[in-house]
Formats: structure tokens, C-alpha cells, sequence
């Protein structure tokens, strides 16, 4: 999710997030109506789609989220355990393409203190991204078991969840740190301001 450091908040990157979104939405339909939901090149451009619009639309709705919503919980942390988040980290990492989101962000670690408040924003906006990514492909995945697309919900839910479910939770696991990190400078400063240097 690299356009978070090109489209930022407010208005106009709400406006885009919209527009991409809607824009992500019709091609959808549009595929469903002119390929057809059980075509087997029907699951990659759903894909290709919402790889590219993800993007686009995370930078503006991860601005206009409430914060609350991007708070993480020890019970949710559990549930990334369970579900190998930790493990597909490890794997992203294995690969290279976290490598990549570091350079595309300018950080040279995965959690750099200097740019907290930066690494928040590109993680919300990651977040966000793959969010709306993954409510595409669970939608159109419901579609297709409902026309009997078998074969093409299978590959949608697939490619959803490996493509924008498990990164979603990947980047909340990062909010997670990213509030502990928080938390420790807060007490710290605190114990300093009381204490003296």
C-alpha cells in the first residue's frame, strides 16, 4: 500500500478512496455479466482488480476510520495466533516482499521509533486496503456459490484470504506493536518527567 504517501487524508483522499472503490465495484459486475462468474479467468480478474483498487482506496478510508476501530485487543492478538499470522509474516519476510513495503515506505526496519506516527498512517491505510479487498472477494465468492460457481468461489475466497485477509490481520498485528511501542514511550517520558533525566 504505497499510495499512503502520496494520497493523504481528508476530503480529497476520501474522494478517491470512493471513486476507486465504486470504479473497483463495477468492473466487478462487469466481468460477472460479460465473462461470466464460472469462467476460469473470472477469479484473476476479480484479483488483478482489487490487488490495484486496494491500494488506492486504504489511504483515505484508513484516515477516516474512528481510531477505536484500529485498537487490538490481547483476545484479537490470540486469534492471530491461531490463525498463523505470525507465520505468514515470517513467510512475506522469507520471500522479500516485506523488504519491498519497507523500501516503497522509506523505513529501513520493520518498526522504526523515529517514524512511529508515519508507520501508523501507512499500516491503517494497509489495513484498510486489504479490509475493503477482502469484503470484495468474500461478496463475490456469496455470489458465486449462489449462481453455482463452484470452482470460482473457491478461488476467490482463496485468493481473498491469502491476498487481503491474512495481511489485514498482518497489519493489525503491527497497529498491536505499534500501541505497545506507544504505551512504553508514555511511561517512559512520564517516569522521566517526575524523575529528571
Amino acid at each position: 500500500m504505497s499510495r499512503s504517501d502520496h494520497v493523504s487524508g481528508g476530503g480529497a483522499g476520501v474522494a478517491v478512496a470512493a471513486v476507486t472503490a465504486l470504479a473497483g465495484v463495477a468492473l466487478v459486475v462487469t466481468a460477472w455479466f460479460v465473462v461470466g462468474s464460472s469462467h476460469a479467468v473470472f477469479p484473476a480478474l476479480v484479483t488483478c482488480l482489487w490487488v490495484g483498487a486496494a491500494a488506492f482506496v486504504g489511504p483515505g478510508v484508513g484516515d477516516s476510520i474512528p481510531v477505536h476501530w484500529t485498537r487490538v485487543s490481547s483476545r484479537e492478538l490470540n486469534w492471530h495466533r491461531r490463525l498463523g499470522v505470525a507465520r505468514f509474516d515470517r513467510l512475506l519476510e522469507w520471500i522479500g516482499w516485506n523488504r519491498v513495503v519497507r523500501a516503497m515506505r522509506g523505513a529501513a526496519a520493520p518498526l522504526d521509533r523515529s517514524a512511529v506516527g508515519d508507520l501508523q498512517r501507512h499500516v491503517r491505510a494497509a489495513m484498510a486496503g486489504h479490509a475493503m479487498a477482502a469484503v470484495v472477494h468474500l461478496a463475490v465468492t456469496v455470489a458465486c456459490l449462489l449462481a453455482g460457481s463452484m470452482v470460482s468461489a473457491a478461488v476467490t475466497a482463496a485468493a481473498g484470504a491469502v491476498l487481503h485477509g491474512w495481511p489485514m490481520l498482518l497489519q493489525r498485528s503491527t497497529l498491536a506493536r505499534i500501541q505497545r511501542l506507544r504505551r512504553t514511550r508514555s511511561v517512559h517520558s512520564s517516569w522521566h518527567e517526575e524523575n529528571g533525566p
